[in-house]
């Protein structure tokens, strides 16, 4: 992170949207977090010590199934078209009906039956095409590369316990520290997950396996590709779940408006202790949503701008009132 100084107005406001995870390296990266996080050749200026702490996601595991190609031969022949498009770029009105595709065609939320609270804690998606680039077993899929004879059913945790530290690594780079004690950089050797969270996702492949054994769709399956007919026991899949886990991408809640716990105010979405920087991104949760974050982040975003065009108004015409009583006051004293 390169470093910028500049001096601002007291009236000028600095408003964040890096990201969960960026957002809290651009802080501690100003010197702006706990007194162990902030690097040591940067000054300390505020001590904000949740800063980077309670990063979240969903963890998600990835069940794959050799299918009768006539299970997805629609899809095939819907998703085939919408790649000649991106190859060719044919007129977007020709292929329009491919764009209606959502890369899903069912989704469903259960409960582990081990979680404290009765709302699901599981999230489970069926790509009924291989899709999902980061749940290949290489990693590498992309759309010339899709596979039509296998279908993927996620596992995602939703109400996950495991929650990271976001550290700034000797390279400038973010890292994250696991709860299990041990730093990695992002995208570099997953962080591992707590024993519960790990027991959960197993129960949810055992879920799956029971949902595709029955009719219809047992008629369509050929055989479990991953992780596989051999891994059987709880301690087999909780075994596999801790090393094919993967990161959803939906970071979330490392700087937070918590009443307790956050750096912001809930209100406002101010960072505490310093006047005129706001926080408006994921970052900004205080707990991860049950479910996708996509919309949740829209939210916070679209309220921050509500509430801070309302405040500039606001104080807009408090400022003119004062202009105008003091004008008043001017020209009083000159009549007397």
């Amino acid at each position: 992170v390169r470093s910028i100084h500049m001096n601002l107005h007291p009236d000028v406001s600095i408003i964040l949207t890096a990201g969960a995870v960026l957002t809290p390296h651009l802080l501690l990266a100003s010197g702006i977090g706990p007194s162990d996080a902030i690097p040591k050749n940067k000054e300390h200026i505020v001590n904000a010590p949740h800063v980077g702490k309670n990063l979240q996601d969903h963890p998600v595991v990835a069940i794959e199934f050799a299918v009768q190609r006539a299970l997805t031969a629609d899809i095939a022949d819907m998703f085939a078209r919408f790649n000649h498009w991106t190859k060719l770029g044919v007129s977007l009105n020709s292929y329009s009906s491919a764009f209606s595709y959502p890369g899903f065609s069912l989704g469903a939320f259960i409960h582990s039956g081990i979680d404290p609270y009765p709302e699901p804690d599981l999230q489970l998606t069926l790509f009924p095409i291989q899709i999902e680039p980061h749940l290949a077993p290489d990693g590498k899929n992309s759309s010339a590369s899709v596979h039509y004879d296998k279908a993927l059913v996620t596992v995602a945790l939703i109400r996950p316990e495991t929650t990271y530290d976001v550290r700034i690594g000797p390279d400038g780079r973010p890292r994250f520290y696991s709860p299990i004690g041990l730093y990695n950089e992002l995208n570099h050797r997953k962080p591992r997950l707590v024993q519960r969270d790990v027991d959960r996702l197993a129960i949810g492949v055992r879920r799956v396996r029971k949902i595709f054994a029955e009719k219809p769709l047992s008629d369509f399956i050929i055989q479990e590709t991953r992780p596989g007919i051999a891994v059987q026991t709880h301690e087999q899949l909780a075994q596999w779940v801790d090393s094919a886990f993967t990161q959803n991408a939906h970071y979330c809640c490392s700087v937070n408006f918590d009443s307790k716990s956050g750096s912001l105010d809930s209100a406002t979405l101010r960072f505490k202790g310093i006047d005129n920087l706001y926080v408006a991104d994921a970052s900004a949760f205080p707990h991860i949503p049950n479910g996708n974050v996509h919309s949740t982040v829209v939210a916070v975003a679209a309220e921050f701008a509500d509430r801070l065009t309302r405040s500039l108004l606001s104080s807009s015409h408090s400022t003119q009132q004062k202009k105008n009583s003091n004008e008043k006051r001017r020209e009083h004293r000159k009549r007397r």
